[in-house]
């Protein structure tokens, strides 16, 4: 039992020790020859059968004994049953002639003319023996005969089963006859009829049945019944051929087979067929295992059995085995976190580099040399960030279960400290560093949101307050209280301290947390004389709006006297006394509706105030202005100034661009730093410059030009498609696709003077991009769901489209004149049960592969759309971008579904393939990846799903899209670094 336990479960070893087991082996069969044909050579004149031959193990393809039952057939037919017999002797000797004694030989039984064994009785019918039942009376039906249809014959003794017969000499003649068969139920199929139906009606027909399906088990033909429903389809079979039909796919005892098995033997595609017949390999190749198998190969997250090509060579599997020799360094972010900040995070550093959060990284970014370097410490979102007063040390703060703060040195971008959270804190939503820069604010997004007091030095959590209770985030943001502001006294303190009731004792610290209807103003005070003293929370007051109503406080700040400012969504900045909100002026216009952090729709007025080095409140707001004004009286005074982020905005009609951070420079200039909801990066004085371009909208797709490296296009859900400059990693062109028109995918031609793009309404749209400006020369709406991806043949006349509808259709477009361009519909390619995800042509441009997300993996022919059903084990195909198949299956990590890889694109140079999954990687591998868990290189840097991932077309570059974290990211492509070699340093003085 433990054997077969063992074979079941796949122990490969278990399996082929039981194979042999019922094999004779060669040697020994051999040798059983030669001894019968000695013996045959002894008995010459004598009629004595050849053995039979050694059958290999053969089982048919598509019978399944856990529903029929052991089948019996060619595959199980043994010797011929021996009998002992008689030799018949010639004539009586004459006298005296001495003969040779009788002996008893083993063989087959000789039968007779009349049917009957020499030297046995034949045996007596049953209806012989009783009484009154004539000698020769033919036998009674069988029991149950009459409810078996009228097609039966009555008074006819049964058949004898077809697997009595050896037949297999038939088998080559049958072929054509299958063949034969299976043109004639084709040529029977209509619309909306498969072949399938029109062979279970005919064997309906035959049997006398109605309603039977193929499926069911019980729905079992004879051989006479079989050639009775191929006569109805135009096929004549004699008995001999149907019984070779049925010892080839199988039948139960009784000599009956199956429909459903005969239907899928009959009608299977040859890939199918070819993946039954062979043996199956599970999952990709292992190290130390057989890399010369041939067969088929199946994996959990492809449907369809792959193939290796008939030309493999298991040298060809080496590159699986170690990891590419070149990597890949970060280069550029293309974004910045801009949509779901809450609080400030866009600063200045004292170099004049300006420090800001995208992805899961920390960004400090060089206006001179316009280059980016990253802090690469983090595993998820990084939500959050702060600058230290000395201008050179940041922290920056992720979401998780478990969420952590890093603080490190923008100057070497190495980590200085790691400041734990407990379980259930989800993520860090502000920081801020004390005046001093010895504590560090952090801002939970736990139900309370906690605030916690830290010295980040040694990691070290001193005390902590709940905030204000509510879904996250509730509390935006957290900001300290300037030196001088805390040693002066509040109202209150002034007014005891000059009635002599109490002497003013200033705190250590002032702090206030703002958010969603709240407003906190928390003391910490030493427990203790000494700067070691611990420190903990005195007073914590909850703002009182007072004749303001209510509201949700959207940006704060401590102005130089201790007054604390606010900002709010109705475009005022309040002033207050303490804890009471004692002014409210307008100071921004209410911008354009957007998205709360919690998901909510909202208008927002003010959403940054910074106080700059002389002095003066600078505000930005969500009509895209900047304002400074004068608070040296410690209340809001008149406005010194403004600019607009869009000068010319009033004249062209733009909308601008809602601030959500901003920064004054450290200099002291009349420049600034400002974070927008575009997500965007601006420096704004006279002169306002965008110094990082980002996405506003869920990033799906990226393309490449087919010549030009520098060139490649993201694909967002906006209406917006921007073609970049890698070298400039600036927006070289933006085009606008119209109202409602948001984006999804899109591809070059293959000449580069085309862009296809795929529309999230369903349709697709081809724009000329050679010339300085874009025009729309193709329009098309076919489908209702989204177009996931395009794909162009390699001559750029044939467009394919795949969509959310489980469909591909394919485009025919011409350029009739200069400029002039035709297209239409050629084919609809249909067959998924999923959204299509991948499509790459052949290089030939006749077939279509496609995947999709029911991890399928599809052939179509372009001319006629319909599936290709053949091994396509030998095509050679112009891109591969698809993420199954006999090359790629070694890319998906352990425990992993059809899902957690998003995208796949082989090198130009077909070396190495980049992928981009759910975890936030982008992979390098060498190709094929073919081995389980082949060797790679993984990076980090995105916070969200990677949607796609594109070479550039010289290998120098690779270009990935983060889906939520809006980003797109270019990788430049380096030599790997040798191993340093470790020489051992000998004294001359030594041993000579």
């Amino acid at each position: 039992m433990d054997r077969i336990l063992r074979a079941s479960y796949g122990d490969r070893n278990q399996r082929d020790e039981n194979r042999r087991r019922h094999v004779p082996d060669s040697a020994a069969a051999l040798a059983a020859i030669e001894r019968v044909k000695e013996r045959k050579a002894a008995l010459a004149g004598n009629a004595f059968p050849e053995p039979p031959p050694v059958n290999p193990v053969y089982r048919p393809p598509f019978w399944n004994s856990k529903v029929y039952g052991p089948p019996k057939g060619d595959w199980d037919r043994k010797h011929e049953v021996r009998v002992a017999y008689e030799r018949p002797f010639p004539p009586e000797a004459p006298s005296g002639e001495i003969r040779a004694p009788r002996k008893a030989f083993v063989g087959p039984p000789r039968v007779a003319a009349g049917g009957a064994v020499p030297g046995l009785d034949p045996p007596k019918p049953r209806h012989a023996e009783r009484q009154g039942a004539p000698p020769h009376a033919p036998p009674e039906p069988a029991r149950g005969a009459a409810r078996r249809g009228p097609h039966h014959a009555h008074g006819a003794a049964p058949a004898p089963p077809p697997y009595v017969k050896d037949l297999r000499k038939l088998q080559a003649a049958v072929a054509p006859l299958e063949e034969k068969m299976r043109k004639q139920v084709k040529a029977r199929t209509g619309i909306h009829q498969r072949p399938e139906d029109i062979l279970v009606r005919a064997f309906c027909k035959a049997t006398g049945r109605e309603g039977v399906s193929a499926g069911d088990p019980r729905f079992r033909v004879t051989t006479a019944e079989f050639r009775r429903a191929w006569r109805y389809l135009g096929v004549e079979v004699t008995e001999d051929a149907a019984a070779a039909m049925f010892n080839h796919h199988g039948q139960d005892p009784s000599g009956r087979m199956p429909v459903a098995v005969f239907s899928d033997a009959l009608l299977v595609g040859a890939a199918r067929l070819l993946g039954r017949l062979d043996s199956v390999m599970p999952g990709p190749y292992r190290r130390g295992g057989d890399l010369s198998h041939r067969g088929a190969i199946k994996y959990p997250q492809c449907r369809k059995p792959v193939f290796p090509p008939t030309t493999w060579d298991p040298k060809d599997a080496e590159p699986s085995l170690r990891a590419p020799d070149v990597r890949l360094e970060l280069e550029w972010v293309h974004g910045y976190e801009g949509k779901r900040n809450t609080c400030p995070n866009v600063f200045y550093l004292a170099s004049g580099e300006v420090a800001f959060n995208a992805a899961a990284l920390g960004v400090v970014y060089d206006p001179r040399s316009h280059t980016q370097r990253f802090f690469t410490g983090h595993d998820d979102d990084v939500t959050s960030i702060a600058v230290h007063p000395d201008g050179a040390t940041v922290a920056t703060g992720q979401v998780g279960a478990e969420p952590v703060v890093k603080v490190w040195d923008s100057k070497t971008m190495r980590e200085l400290a790691t400041l734990k959270h407990a379980y259930g804190n989800r993520g860090i939503t502000s920081l801020a560093f004390s005046p001093d820069g010895e504590l560090l604010a952090t801002v939970s997004t736990d139900n309370p949101h906690t605030l916690g007091i830290w010295d980040w030095r040694r990691g070290k959590l001193l005390t902590e307050r709940k905030t204000a209770p509510g879904a996250p985030p509730s509390t935006y943001g957290v900001v300290w209280c300037p030196a001088e502001g805390v040693s002066r006294p509040g109202p209150v303190a002034r007014k005891a301290a000059a009635a002599g009731l109490m002497e003013h004792t200033p705190p250590a610290y002032r702090l206030a947390t703002y958010g969603v209807n709240s407003l906190k103003i928390f003391e910490l005070s030493r427990q203790g004389a000494g700067k070691n003293a611990p420190l903990d929370f005195t007073r914590g007051e909850a703002g009182v709006f007072g004749k303001v109503k209510t509201h949700t406080i959207t940006a704060a700040a401590f102005l130089r006297t201790g007054e604390l400012v606010t900002g709010n969504g109705n475009g005022r900045i309040c002033t207050w006394r303490g804890a009471n909100c004692v002014a409210a002026a307008p100071a921004h216009d209410i911008g354009p509706e957007t998205h709360r952090p919690d998901g909510k729709l909202a208008r927002f007025g003010v959403r940054a105030l910074v106080v700059r080095r002389d002095g003066t409140l600078l505000s930005g707001g969500a009509d895209g202005v900047v304002r400074a004004w004068d608070v040296s009286t410690g209340a809001l005074g008149k406005c010194l100034w403004k600019l607009p982020l869009l000068p010319d905005a009033q004249q062209t009609g733009a909308v601008p661009s809602p601030i959500r951070a901003l920064d004054a420079s450290p200099d002291g200039s009349h420049t600034f730093v400002a974070g927008t909801w575009r997500c965007e990066v601006w420096e704004v004085d006279k002169d306002p410059e965008v110094l990082v371009m980002g996405h506003q909208a869920d990033l799906y797709g990226v393309a490449t030009h087919p010549t030009d490296p520098r060139v490649f296009a993201t694909f967002q859900e906006s209406d917006r498609v921007l073609v970049w400059d890698a070298e400039g990693r600036r927006v070289a062109r933006a085009f606008a696709m119209g109202q409602g028109n948001r984006t999804r995918s899109g591809a070059f031609s293959p000449d580069g003077r085309l862009l296809a793009v795929g529309l999230k309404n369903g349709g697709v749209k081809v724009l000329t991009v050679a010339g300085r400006r874009a025009e729309q020369v193709f329009w098309a709406k076919t489908f209702e769901s989204a177009v996931d991806v395009l794909a162009w043949s390699p001559d750029g006349t044939l467009l394919a489209a795949g969509s959310h509808d489980q469909a591909i259709d394919v485009f025919r477009l011409a350029e009739v004149a200069p400029g002039a361009w035709e297209g239409k519909r050629t084919v609809r390619c249909v067959g998924h049960s999923s959204t299509i995800t991948h499509m790459d042509f052949s290089v030939d441009g006749t077939l279509l592969m496609s995947n999709d997300q029911a991890y399928e993996l599809l052939y179509f022919d372009v001319r006629t759309g319909r599936q290709v059903a053949t091994n396509q084990r030998d095509t050679a195909w112009r891109t591969y971008t698809g993420v199954l198949g006999f090359p790629v299956m070694g890319i998906w990590p352990p425990d992993s579904d059809g899902t957690d890889i998003n995208a796949l694109d082989r090198a130009p140079s077909g070396r190495f393939l980049a992928t981009s999954d759910d975890s936030g990687f982008v992979k390098l591998f060498n190709w094929p990846a073919v081995y389980k868990r082949a060797e790679h290189e993984a990076y980090a840097g995105h916070a969200s799903h990677v949607m796609d991932v594109r070479w550039a077309c010289d290998e120098s570059r690779v270009f990935s899209a983060g889906g939520k974290d809006l980003c797109a990211m270019q990788w430049r492509v380096m030599p790997r670094k040798p191993a340093v070699a470790q020489y051992q340093v000998r004294a001359p003085w030594g041993d000579r």
